[in-house]
């Protein structure tokens, strides 16, 4: 939706030739994902939209200017226009993203994926023996490289569906509903999301140490810090800071530690999705069934399209209906 906005700036908004050194209307403006912005006039409830910025309309978007907000009753009601608008953007981009990670390989099977978000692992022992072997079954790298691609933009700050400006958006509508149920699980939600710190050093599931054939050890790193160092040093960046730090454990601890975290990310994202489905089937939300329809995602690849052809001698002009000058 093209009128929500990344900023919502209640300010004074002058007439179309009148300073802004004269008694302007207040007003509401919004600046959507495109870069263009909307205004809406508060005396006359025209709306404004321009590809120029606040200023050229003679906008003050000075934080002080947030305080006019509660001096005049539409002016509310137009804040709360922008800022649903601002929340149904974020919420219509997520179920599209959202539903391609639901539509991944790794997805298809959900307990399977449960298992790998779980981190779940066999201990093989013989009788009165104390060493043993560790075995973890985890689906092959491309698949979980395409995966980590799928689900990075929810961990992006600067990112329209980043989870957190995902779950503000569902929280503002939650607050309609009298079900506390909602509002725990938005809450139970946004708890696992922040568990997962690509610059942390958290443990989500388990750390890590090595010790080469010399006796010689390495730091003990916890999963999340080698989960991220593949992520980010060896599938979407080649970040050799992280790399660095990770050398000693090499590119299978990396990628051993970072399936079950990319599996997590999927099984949040996924329960995100389907919370913004039952709110939209409780009414709360007003999502364009289409967003739950449309292909997000590329089935089959063999391509048979109807097609027209034409020769002529070498040097004839482009006929204009080609986009040329003939």
């Amino acid at each position: 939706m093209s009128t929500a906005g990344v900023g919502v700036h209640p300010c004074p908004l002058p007439r179309s030739g009148v300073s802004a050194a004269s008694s302007p209307p207040r007003g509401a403006a919004t600046r959507d994902h495109g870069g263009r912005w909307r205004c809406i006039r508060l005396d006359s409830g025209e709306i404004i939209e321009s590809s120029l910025p606040p200023v050229a309309h003679g906008l003050n978007t000075r934080k002080e200017c947030r305080s006019q907000i509660n001096q005049n009753g539409s002016m509310d009601e137009a804040h709360k226009q922008l800022v649903e608008g601002r929340h149904l953007a974020t919420l219509s981009a997520f179920v599209l993203r959202a539903r391609r990670i639901e539509a991944h390989s790794l997805a298809a099977d959900k307990l399977a994926l449960r298992k790998l978000s779980t981190m779940e692992m066999t201990l093989q022992f013989r009788p009165g023996e104390v060493h043993g072997f560790l075995l973890q079954t985890l689906p092959p790298e491309e698949q979980l490289e395409s995966a980590a691609a799928r689900v990075r933009p929810l961990i992006l700050q600067d990112d329209d569906v980043h989870y957190a400006k995902v779950l503000k958006a569902l929280g503002y509508f939650a607050k309609a509903s009298p079900d506390e149920t909602l509002r725990n699980a938005i809450a139970a939600i946004r708890s696992d999301w922040n568990r997962i710190q690509p610059k942390g050093k958290n443990i989500l599931g388990a750390g890590t140490q090595i010790e080469d054939a010399d006796g010689n050890k390495s730091k003990f790193l916890s999963d999340t810090e080698l989960a991220f160092a593949y992520i980010y040093g060896d599938v979407v960046h080649t970040d050799s800071t992280r790399l660095a730090a990770t050398r000693m454990h090499g590119v299978k601890e990396r990628f051993k530690a970072a399936a079950p975290v990319v599996g997590f990310m999927m099984v949040l994202t996924i329960a995100t999705l389907n919370l913004t489905r039952r709110m939209r089937t409780a009414g709360l939300l007003e999502l364009p069934e289409d967003l739950f329809t449309e292909e997000v995602v590329v089935t089959e690849t063999t391509f048979r399209n109807e097609v027209r052809a034409w020769s002529a001698p070498l040097g004839t002009p482009i006929p204009q209906e080609f986009g040329g000058d003939g």
